[in-house]
C-alpha cells in the first residue's frame, strides 16, 4: 500500500490545466495575436509610403525626361512634316506647354489636343507645307520648365 500511495502522489504532482490557467493561456495569445496583427499593419503602411515614394519620384524623372527631350529640338531646323510629326507626339492629347507656327510676323497658336486640321490643311493660315523650312525655339522659365515651342518658318 505504500508503493500504491506514493504512485498516486507522483500522478497527482504533475500540472493540470485549471480553468485560470487556461484563460490565462487563452488571453497571452490572444495579446500575440493582436502584436503580430499590429506589426504586421505597421509594414503594410510603411510600404504603402514607400510604394507612393518611388511612384512620385518615377513620375518627376519621366517629366525630366521628357522636358530634356524637348528641349534638345531648340534651335534645329525642321520640315513642315516634322512640325507636324512633333505635334502628333507631343501635343495631341494635351501638354503643360503651348505651341506657336510663326509666318512673317503673325503669330498662330496652336491648341493641344487632336487639331492637326489646323498643321495639315492647305486652306488653314497655320498650314505647314511638307517641305517649308521651320527653326525651332525651346522657351523655358527660370527654373527650365517649358513654357513654349516656336516653329519659325524660314
Amino acid at each position: 500500500m505504500g508503493g500504491e500511495r506514493a504512485g498516486k502522489e507522483r500522478g497527482s504532482g504533475r500540472f493540470s490545466l485549471t480553468i485560470a490557467t487556461r484563460f490565462l493561456t487563452l488571453g497571452a495569445v490572444t495579446i500575440l495575436s493582436c502584436l503580430l496583427i499590429s506589426l504586421g499593419m505597421q509594414q503594410f503602411r510603411q510600404a504603402k509610403q514607400i510604394a507612393n515614394i518611388a511612384s512620385r519620384r518615377m513620375s518627376e524623372f519621366a517629366l525630366y525626361l521628357s522636358q530634356d527631350e524637348l528641349a534638345a529640338y531648340d534651335g534645329i531646323f525642321l520640315n513642315g512634316s516634322d512640325v507636324v510629326n512633333f505635334y502628333r507626339r507631343f501635343l495631341y492629347k494635351r501638354a503643360d506647354f503651348s505651341m506657336v507656327v510663326v509666318k512673317g510676323k503673325v503669330e498662330y497658336l496652336i491648341p493641344a489636343g487632336g487639331q492637326t486640321d489646323l498643321l495639315t490643311q492647305p486652306a488653314q493660315k497655320t498650314y505647314c507645307r511638307p517641305n517649308a523650312q521651320y527653326r525651332c525655339e525651346v522657351l523655358c522659365n527660370v527654373n527650365e520648365v517649358i513654357l513654349q515651342v516656336r516653329f519659325i518658318e524660314q
